[in-house]
């Protein structure tokens, strides 16, 4: 009897040491699960850290370019450079399905103002003299226009950039595009002065520049070089909408006129808006035949005093049998285009 319990008691003894052998190897288990844990969360965090320095680097990169300009923006703003310029992508020409270009030559006086709107998109090349902030404002709002996705100063002449100080104050302006021509004037001052207050750096227009307003593509074509005067300077922008082209020279004269037509393939439009307001020192033969234009609008106020537009340049339509469309003598003209065709409006 004695043997039976001694047996029994031993089998109890081996399993109370296999159930604590069992429970020291769970601990141990434990104990290195929590080691392991207790070493990979600094790793997680390390993780979490370079996670959240690549993002910030990337956004401080895409802040950097759009502030420079070279991000596509609203309008799909794009530093192509000249030498794409031949082989542009023609793809973003074609009409919307059920809109239209408008185009506004502003009656502003001795001066320019150009409105452009297409698929509920603005461009106002220029902004006309000192003393046209008022009439121009209204005139926008009159249109619709509570904002503007560009503001393209083709160079700083006071007739070209006078109100511009007011525009940006009264409307947001996404974009702005000036010549790199400077010069001190009391116009030029209120527009720097303006943008830095707006916190606005403008984009320095260069050939082969490209954004769209809507359905139009816009191609800055010049200015070519450094020009001594800022007429010469003036950005030179071509217009495609579906099958028609508008093209824009500022106040681009001889010496530019001749640089762009190395380019002369590219500047065929269907409607010319004239240098430098009809002057003789615009608009030459050569330019004009590689234009070739169906419609000139001449941008002026009546009895001005350089005498614009000049008889010389008047000739030179009418002998090409351009139509001419002028501000002094019909007021704010509108051409309209479908894409295919232009209609003309008197307003």
């Amino acid at each position: 009897m004695k043997q039976k319990n001694n047996k029994a008691t031993g089998k109890t003894q081996r399993r109370n040491i296999q159930r604590k052998n069992i429970q020291r190897k769970n601990i141990q288990k434990r104990n290195i699960q929590k080691k392991d844990a207790h070493h990979r969360k600094p790793y997680h965090g390390q993780k979490l850290f370079g996670f959240v320095i690549l993002c910030s680097l990337a956004l401080f990169l895409y802040a950097f370019l759009v502030v420079k300009g070279y991000w596509p923006q609203q309008g799909g703003w794009q530093e192509n450079g000249f030498g794409n310029l031949q082989g542009n992508d023609q793809s973003n020409t074609t009409e919307s399905e059920d809109g239209c270009l408008e185009v506004h030559f502003i009656d502003v006086g001795q001066g320019d103002a150009t409105l452009l709107k297409c698929d509920g998109e603005t461009l106002l090349i220029d902004a006309a003299g000192e003393d046209k902030g008022t009439a121009l404002r209204y005139y926008l709002m009159k249109q619709g226009v509570d904002k503007l996705d560009y503001l393209l100063l083709t160079h700083p002449d006071a007739d070209h950039i006078g109100s511009a100080d007011v525009i940006l104050t009264k409307f947001p302006v996404e974009n702005v595009i000036m010549s790199y021509y400077e010069r001190e004037s009391a116009s030029y001052r209120n527009l720097r002065q303006t943008l830095e207050y707006r916190r606005m750096e403008p984009k320095l227009a260069e050939a082969g520049q490209s954004f769209d307003v809507g359905s139009a593509h816009c191609t800055v074509l010049g200015p070519l070089q450094e020009y001594e005067t800022p007429n010469n300077a003036s950005v030179i922008l071509l217009v495609e909408y579906g099958e028609n082209r508008f093209l824009f020279t500022g106040d681009a004269e001889l010496e530019a006129e001749e640089d762009l037509l190395k380019y002369a393939e590219m500047l065929q439009a269907d409607v010319y808006k004239a240098g430098h307001h009809g002057s003789s020192t615009s608009s030459t033969e050569s330019f004009l035949d590689a234009v070739n234009p169906s419609g000139a609008v001449i941008s002026c106020a009546k009895g001005n005093e350089y005498g614009h537009p000049h008889e010389e340049v008047l000739e030179r339509f009418e002998e090409r049998n351009i139509q001419v469309y002028r501000t002094d003598e019909q007021g704010t003209i509108v051409a309209v285009s479908d894409g295919r065709e232009i209609t003309w409006e008197i307003r």
